[in-house]
Order: structure tokens, then C-alpha cells, then sequence
């Protein structure tokens, strides 16, 4: 049942549709008639006698068809005519032309000048009219010797003529004798000469009604295309976005401006001083612009159907044919017709294929221009034929718009209708919504009321709570200062008074470390205090590599220093050199066994960078952001015996600002990271001359023996160490923890050596110590 309710609703929408639109197509076709009114038995001339037998009793008029007396060259009034002293060249056929009309063996061209004459047998004491339509270009109308109609001025040449464009309406009555009918003709600026249009006979109350009716028609059309073109002007002024309104309404213009040029030649009414060369400008530039418009409007309606190549191809021809119309004399662009019909054609052809593939696939509102646009097709070819004298009718293409201006008042009328069902059907919808979402927020509203209350009462809590924390805060702070403070005067206790490099490797570290929670806490709202003066880098680093020699010995870490010499700063030295240590420890702890840490330096602009390259395992991507963090550690893993504290960074971050420089990092080709930081340089520092310096460890020397045999023991075991591999450990401290060595300091020495590499691994070091061992023992031996 629904299925045939959405047929027969649709059905009931096309048959709607189709009776609308008949209104308009049945006033066309009656205008039609009414224009040309020419039965299919017309009065034909003989000999140039019409022989009229109809009494006109219905009202109707009738068109003259057939051959008139044609004298070539010769401007005759009836009395020159009477004398029968004109030679006559023949009959002309009327209408028509006498181009191409060939006389004393030469085909006629349009210009030029000529009298034709002819007979109307009408019944006797009547009154008629004749119905004259524009001939080019000018002409004079004699009725049994009377002037009854001018237009322009006849002449023989083209200086003296004076073209007119209007249409005339003669009346006479009748007598017992034929009517003589007299014409001059001249025509110098158009391409075709003679009487083109048909000559309308009948009653003179009909003539008059019907030169009323269809001035009457033509006011009425002109009114709507006006109305039409000022009503889609002003919606696209309202709309811009919508370019399909402008189109349409420049459409309607120039069709408008063609009817006030054709037909009637209403413009004559309105301008009657208008030059007839412009007016008929006019009507050619609205003949050649309305394609183009008509072509972008559907292109508008159906982009995806329309292809925007004929659309330009279409401008572009219009333009090329809109200057020559301009620029040409008269004798020239009145041709221009006669190609521009073609592209009209094609043109409506190709109009006609897009709307037909739109209404296929049933797109919004492809029927109504469909069938509208057929109506307009068949009178654009009416046109044609017209032009060509194919037909003899006359420009029906306005009537044409007139029922597409119909059609899209429809489909105008119909968007507005729904738009306004689609407002009045949101408009209760949203009155339903604002209802329910009145509801909604009381219910909201007393919810946020009950949460207010529970969040004040959870602030009152958290101020408590904050309270309590900066308090505790406080604390820290305080009980930190404290403990670092009085840290300070043991650790200086043990560096300055332990002799074992382990003890004072480990202190020196943790010294650095107090300085850092020390100057971090201080500094940690404030810039940094310098204490600025010229400094040789060379020294300071070497101070600095000192303190993490233990360190680098350890891991078997070689530290390359390519840091010219004779490198001044200004600087604050003891901060320098904390930065330096920083970075270097920083280096040591991530870098591998046996591997290199460097050092460089170069000049950028006016600052000094140094970089520290080490061959680590580089750092993850989701911890860049934390490295210069304080008490935040890129990688928390235990490095052999080493654990980064998340300070050295931060420090050397606070250092370099507080001296107006830049600190980062890179990753290094291969692995590892280039730490790097540049500090102004007031002058340009003096480099000398790059001598790398290798920092490596020395290994210790083989342990001293006096008693006898010892010596040849300690070679056995140290034969069976050179088999064993760094990892096992339990079989190398069973043969180091040889009862009869205990005593001897030397070899106590040469043991922590070894057992040091042991326990970080270093098998290429435990290796090492070994065989120098060995090569030392030879040379004491040979020495003995």
C-alpha cells in the first residue's frame, strides 16, 4: 500500500505539473497564431494580381503569397509606372528576397534598390488594411497612387538613404477597379534586400486588433521577463552563493532585450529616436549573449552532468562574435546570424542531452526543465527555420522563456513551500526540545547544587591538606639543607685524609652530589651567582677529568681530549668545572666497556661549544623531554655499581643559563649521544695548535717476592688465571686467595686490580692485567 501511495502521489505531482504548464504553451500557441495568421490556402499573386475571393466574414486576415512586378534599379511612383515606360526585369517573389535574384544575366546581391509592383482584387467599397513588417532597409508604399506608408528615407545611394526599422499599418477602402499596390525598396546596410516578411490583408477592424493583441502580448511578456530578471537578481543579492539566480536573471534581460527587438520592435516605442544601426546591435548582442547564459545556468542546475569545456568553448565564441558585432560595420556583422545558428543549435542539442540524463537518473527537478525546455526547443527551431524563410512565421523563442520563467516560478515556488513545511516541522520540534531540555536542566541544575555543596565541603579538605604539605615541604627543604650540610665536613674528612682511590673516587662523588642538591636548592628560584674571570679551559678540564679518572679506570673507559690548549673564557671556573664533571660522569656511567669518551670543542659565531660524545645506548624517545629535569633520571637501571640521581643534568642546564648559554643534545650516528653546551665568548678565544690527549689507565705492576718459591707459584697460578674467563669468578678468587701471598702488600695491590675488573666485567681488562703481568715477570727474570 505505501508503495502504491508514493505512485500515485507522483503520478498526481506530473499530472499537476503538466496542466500548470499547459496555460503558458496554449497562450504561445494562440499568440503564435495570432502572430502570423496566414491560412494554408493564402491568397496567391499571379502575374502580380491577387485575386482575393474570401469575404473575411471570420475575422480572419490573410498573408499575400506569390510574384509582384520587379523593376532592378529603379525607383518608380505610380505615375512614372502609368507612363509604361519602365522596363520591368521581371517578377519578384514575395516575400522573399532579391538576393540571388538573377537579372540581365548577373545574380542580384542585397544591396541596391527597386520597385515592385502588384494588383489586389478586393470586394468594392470596403475597408482593408495591409500589415507591413520591417523591410530592409528602408521603403515607400503607394495605393492607387496615394503615399499611405514611409519608413526611413528610399535613396540610391547609401549616403543619402536613411535605414528604418518600424512597422507599418496602411488602411483604404476599396473600389470597383483592382488596387495598385507600389513599393520602393533600397537597402545599403544589411545584407539582405527586399520585402523578407510577410504582407498581412484584411479588414481594417482586424488589422487593428491585431496590431493591438500582439503589442498588447508583447507588453505583457516583456513585463514578466522584467519582473522575472529583477526577482532572481534580487534573491542572488540576498544569496550570492547562489550563482544559478544571477544566471537566470541575465537570461531573462537579454531574452527581454530580443522581444523589445523583434516582433512589434517595441524598443521603436519606447526610444523612437534610437538609431537604427544601434537598435539592431542590440538585437544581435541579445541574440549572442542569451546562449551562453542559458549554457552556465543548466551547468549551475547539473554540474556533475555538464561539462565545463562546452561552457568555455560557448564564451568564447559568444565573445568572439559579441566584437565583431561591435566593431563591424553593419554590412558585416549582419551576417553574423547566419553562423551563430549552428552553435544555437548544437548548443540546444547538447541542453537538451544534459537535462534528458538529469530527469533519467531523477534529479531534483530534471522533469519540469525537461519539458519546459522541449516547449523552448521547438521555437528556437521555429526561429531557425524563420530566419532561413523556411517558414514563414515569425521569433516565437521569448515565448519559449516565457514558459521556462514559468516553470522555474514552480520550482521556486515549490523550495519555498518546503522550506517553509521543513521550518514550521522544525519549529515544533524545537519547541519540544526546548521543553524537554527545560526539564533536563532543573533536574541538572539541582544536581550541580548537591555537587557544589560536596566540592566545598572536599576544598575545605584539600586547603587543610595543602596546608599540610607546604608545611611538610618546608620541612624537607630544611631537613635536606641540614643533612647536606653536615654531610660536607666528612666527605672533606675523607678526601683529604683517605689514601685508597676507591674511597676517594666514591667520595668525590658524593661531594659532587651534595654541591648539586646544595646549589639546585638555592638556585632553584633564582638565577645563579658567577663569579666571572679569565680562565684557561685546558686546566679546568684537566681537573675535571682527574676527578672521574677513578671512574673511567673502572670501566676501562678511555677519555680523548681534543680541546686545543690556550682555550680563555670568561667563565666562573669552579662552575665550569663542576659542568665538565657532570657531563663527563654522565658519559662514563652510560658508556660500554673498553669504549671512548670525547671531548671537543669549535667556535660558533660568538660562542664557544664544547661536546661530549660517548657511545652509549643513546636516550629513549619518551624520556627527551625529562633529561634536564631535576631528580629525574633518564634510565633507572642500575649501571654496574652506578645509579643516576637526576641532579649532574639539571645542575649543568642551571649553569650554562646562568652563564647566557645554550645546553642540549644529539644522537650520534651508530649509537650514543653528543651532550653539548656553548657559553658566550666576549672575544674571539685563542686556539693553539689540536693535540688529542688520551687518557688511559696504566696497569699495575706484578707483585714483588722474596721468599723462595713464591715466585715460581705465582707463575703457575698465574698460567692457570690466563685460562680462565672473566666470569668465573668463584675459580678465580680460589686461586687468587692463595694463603702464602696474603701478607705480601704488593700483591695485595695487584689483586684488588683484578679483582676490580672482575666485578665490572671488564674481561678485556682482566685480560690485560694479566698478560702485562706476565711480560713484566719476564723482564724481572731476565734481569735476575
Amino acid at each position: 500500500m505505501a508503495i502504491l501511495g508514493m505512485r500515485y502521489k507522483r503520478f498526481r505531482n506530473i499530472l499537476t505539473l503538466l496542466l500548470v504548464l499547459l496555460f503558458p504553451a496554449l497562450l504561445t500557441v494562440d499568440y503564435a497564431y495570432q502572430s502570423f495568421i496566414v491560412e494554408p490556402d493564402s491568397v496567391v499573386v499571379k502575374n502580380g494580381m491577387f485575386t482575393v475571393t474570401d469575404s473575411f466574414s471570420d475575422g480572419k486576415s490573410l498573408g499575400l503569397k506569390g510574384e509582384a512586378e520587379f523593376y532592378w534599379n529603379q525607383l518608380l511612383t505610380p505615375a512614372a509606372l502609368a507612363a509604361d515606360t519602365a522596363k520591368r526585369d521581371g517578377y519578384l517573389k514575395i516575400p522573399g528576397l532579391w538576393n540571388g535574384v538573377e537579372v540581365d544575366g548577373r545574380k542580384l546581391e542585397g544591396k541596391g534598390y527597386a520597385t515592385i509592383r502588384f494588383w489586389l482584387k478586393l470586394s468594392p467599397n470596403r475597408c482593408y488594411g495591409l500589415k507591413l513588417k520591417e523591410f530592409e532597409s528602408a521603403y515607400s508604399l503607394w495605393i492607387d497612387g496615394k503615399l499611405r506608408a514611409q519608413c526611413g528615407k528610399v535613396a540610391k545611394s547609401a549616403g543619402e538613404m536613411v535605414p528604418c526599422w518600424a512597422r507599418r499599418d496602411v488602411y483604404f477602402v476599396s473600389s470597383n477597379r483592382p488596387t495598385e499596390v507600389v513599393i520602393q525598396i533600397s537597402n545599403f546596410h544589411h545584407w539582405k534586400g527586399g520585402p523578407e516578411d510577410t504582407i498581412i490583408l484584411g479588414r481594417a477592424r482586424d488589422i487593428l486588433n491585431l496590431k493591438s493583441l500582439q503589442e498588447g502580448v508583447g507588453y505583457f511578456i516583456f513585463g514578466i521577463f522584467l519582473v522575472m530578471s529583477l526577482y532572481h537578481l534580487v534573491l542572488f543579492l540576498y544569496r550570492k552563493t547562489d550563482r544559478s539566480a544571477l544566471l537566470f536573471s541575465l537570461f531573462c534581460f537579454t531574452i527581454m532585450v530580443r522581444l523589445l527587438t523583434t516582433g512589434e520592435k517595441l524598443i521603436l516605442k519606447m526610444l523612437p529616436g534610437i538609431d537604427w544601426v544601434v537598435a539592431v546591435r542590440i538585437e544581435y548582442l541579445s541574440y549572442i549573449i542569451s546562449p551562453p547564459l542559458l549554457l552556465h545556468f543548466i551547468q549551475q542546475m547539473y554540474p556533475q552532468l555538464f561539462s565545463k569545456g562546452v561552457l568555455r568553448i560557448s564564451y568564447l565564441l559568444a565573445g568572439m562574435f559579441t566584437l565583431l558585432v561591435i566593431a563591424a560595420p553593419s554590412t558585416i556583422f549582419t551576417y553574423t546570424p547566419i553562423a551563430y545558428q549552428v552553435i544555437i543549435f548544437i548548443s540546444g542539442i547538447y541542453v537538451f542531452y544534459v537535462l534528458f540524463k538529469a530527469a533519467m537518473e531523477k534529479l531534483e527537478n530534471s522533469f519540469v526543465f525537461l519539458f519546459s525546455y522541449c516547449f523552448f526547443f521547438i521555437l528556437l527551431v521555429n526561429d531557425i527555420l524563420f530566419y532561413n524563410r523556411v517558414l514563414d512565421t515569425s521569433f516565437l523563442s521569448p515565448l519559449g522563456v516565457f514558459v521556462m520563467i514559468f516553470s522555474q516560478s514552480m520550482v521556486l515556488s515549490k523550495k519555498t513551500s518546503v522550506a517553509f513545511r521543513e521550518v514550521e516541522v522544525l519549529t515544533a520540534r524545537l519547541q519540544r526540545y526546548n521543553r524537554e531540555l527545560e526539564s533536563k536542566i532543573e533536574e541538572r541544575t539541582q544536581e550541580i547544587r548537591l555537587q557544589k555543596m560536596e566540592i566545598e565541603a572536599q576544598a575545605d579538605v584539600l586547603l587543610e591538606v595543602n596546608g599540610q604539605l607546604t608545611r611538610m615541604g618546608h620541612l624537607k627543604n630544611a631537613l635536606m639543607a641540614m643533612i647536606v650540610h653536615d654531610l660536607k665536613n666528612p666527605l672533606n674528612m675523607v678526601l683529604n685524609y683517605s689514601k685508597d682511590d676507591r674511597i676517594t673516587s666514591a667520595g668525590k662523588q658524593m661531594h659532587g652530589l651534595v654541591q648539586n642538591i646544595l646549589d639546585i636548592q638555592k638556585y632553584d628560584n633564582d638565577k645563579m651567582v658567577l663569579y666571572k674571570r679569565r680562565v684557561e679551559v685546558g686546566m679546568v678540564l684537566s681537573k675535571a677529568i682527574f676527578s672521574v679518572n677513578y671512574l673511567a679506570y673502572q670501566k676501562g673507559v678511555r677519555i680523548v681530549n681534543r680541546i686545543p690548549a690556550g682555550l680563555i673564557l670568561e667563565v666562573d671556573e669552579d662552575v665550569l668545572e663542576r659542568i665538565f664533571i657532570n657531563l663527563l660522569t654522565n658519559a662514563l656511567k652510560y658508556s660500554p666497556i673498553n669504549s671512548d669518551v670525547i671531548l671537543e670543542s669549535r667556535l660558533e659565531h660568538d660562542y664557544c661549544l664544547f661536546e661530549v660524545v660517548d657511545s652509549g645506548p643513546g636516550i629513549p624517545e619518551d624520556k627527551i623531554c625529562i633529561v634536564f629535569n631535576q631528580y629525574e633520571s633518564y634510565d633507572e637501571r642500575m649501571l654496574g655499581r652506578i645509579k643516576p640521581s637526576g641532579l649532574g643534568l639539571a645542575f649543568c642546564k642551571m649553569a650554562v643559563d646562568a652563564h647566557d648559554g645554550e645546553i642540549g643534545f644529539t644522537a650520534k650516528d651508530g649509537g650514543g649521544s653528543i651532550f653539548w653546551f656553548k657559553i658566550p665568548a666576549l672575544e674571539v678565544p685563542v686556539l693553539g695548535e689540536l693535540q688529542p690527549e688520551i687518557l688511559e689507565q696504566t696497569m699495575p705492576f706484578a707483585p714483588v717476592f722474596e721468599q723462595p718459591g713464591e715466585l715460581d707459584l705465582f707463575k703457575a697460578n698465574l698460567s692457570l688465571l690466563l685460562g680462565m674467563q672473566v666470569h668465573e669468578v668463584s675459580r678465580i678468587r680460589k686461586v687468587l686467595n692463595e694463603p702464602r701471598f696474603q701478607s705480601n702488600p704488593s700483591y695485595q695491590e695487584w689483586m684488588q686490580s683484578l679483582l676490580e675488573s672482575i666485578w665490572g666485567g671488564n674481561d678485556y681488562r682482566y685480560q690485560k692485567i694479566l698478560e702485562e703481568t706476565k711480560v713484566q715477570l719476564g723482564r724481572m727474570s731476565a734481569c735476575h
